[in-house]
């Protein structure tokens, strides 16, 4: 408890320090204060055995062997885990040290998202604060993916920017470290379609919800054959391993909560608003399935990973519209409340 007190206490005092600095223009300090906090989330990302030592992640020591058997000596040049692979072959051309290969994938994992978090929210300290009470610690697990998730959330800005070369690049780069991620590159038709109409797609975001959830079987099958084609084979592995997780109950209850807050929002009455917002309402709009999926099966979590990311900017969006002082009253409770969870 006291561990999670002292990182969550040091993580907000360097991105407060960080932030405002930034805003003063202060460019060198704001440029320190970013590395610090970005080393400070790697090197717990890296000693978290020592740190956490309950929380060191379910996968840990099967990346640990892992790093051990693979070089460039045995190296398999096919698609699946290339990345990966290539990544641990040149770490230990300089060093067989396990901590600091896990010290390079915390720094590529946390810069991209920190990144992300600044690139395209108002408020990066409350942003970022989210991201550490809620999503830091899922860092631990799934490696692999969890890279891929951070260049996903790199290559958001050319989705956004209609890039589709750049953007279906990084997604194969991501790709190669867990296919899983190929996934994403049906988001680029889905989330930049021209016209935006909300509460149809909302409606539509929940009617596929809601049959899915009821024909799960069906789902399972479809992603099943979806995923043999696109060579990811072992999704049926891992729909047996994961039959009875019920991990996603306290997301789909806040994406929930959301959801409902954003159905009710004046900003929708304005076409024009909608559209500004328009990729990261539709991005967490494909996040409400999957929340409501991952409650029935587990597997569904696996894809949740590069999903999860959108709540960070729809609970910005919700916040844009409130007043500044009951904004702060608010996102102090809320500050209040994730610490709180977060320690005990």
């Amino acid at each position: 408890m006291i561990n999670k007190f002292i990182f969550i206490i040091f993580s907000i005092i360097l991105t407060l320090l960080f932030s405002y600095n930034q805003k003063k223009k202060n460019v060198i300090l704001s440029q320190v204060f970013f590395v610090l906090l970005i080393l400070f989330l790697s090197l717990i990302f890296t000693f978290r055995d020592i740190i956490f030592p309950t929380d060191v992640g379910t996968d840990y020591y099967e990346y640990k062997n892992w790093f051990e058997l693979i070089s460039f000596n045995n190296l398999k040049f096919n698609f699946q885990n290339i990345g990966f692979n290539t990544l641990i072959s040149i770490v230990k051309i300089f060093t067989n040290n396990y901590y600091i290969f896990l010290f390079i994938c915390g720094f590529l994992i946390n810069y991209l998202i920190i990144k992300f978090i600044l690139e395209n929210t108002e408020d990066m300290l409350f942003s970022s604060i989210i991201y550490y009470c809620l999503m830091f610690f899922l860092t631990f697990n799934v490696l692999r993916q969890w890279i891929a998730c951070a260049i996903f959330v790199f290559a958001f800005k050319y989705l956004k920017k209609h890039d589709f070369v750049k953007y279906t690049l990084a997604i194969l780069i991501g790709a190669s470290f867990h296919d899983t991620a190929i996934i994403l590159l049906l988001l680029y038709p889905i989330l930049l379609s021209k016209k935006m109409n909300f509460y149809r797609e909302e409606i539509l975001s929940i009617l596929i919800t809601f049959f899915s959830f009821l024909n799960i079987n069906f789902v399972i099958r479809l992603m099943d054959r979806i995923c043999n084609i696109l060579g990811i084979n072992y999704f049926h592995k891992y729909t047996l391993e994961y039959l009875e997780s019920q991990s996603g109950n306290f997301t789909f209850l806040i994406i929930s909560i959301i959801l409902l807050i954003l159905i009710n929002f004046k900003l929708f009455n304005s076409q024009k608003k909608a559209n500004n917002y328009m990729v990261f309402i539709r991005y967490f709009l494909c996040l409400f399935p999957f929340a409501a999926l991952s409650i029935k099966n587990g597997i569904f979590t696996r894809y949740l990973i590069y999903f999860e990311f959108a709540i960070i900017p729809a609970i910005d969006i919700i916040f844009s519209l409130f007043e500044a002082k009951s904004k702060m009253l608010l996102k102090i409770s809320i500050i209040f409340i994730l610490i709180l969870n977060f320690i005990l």
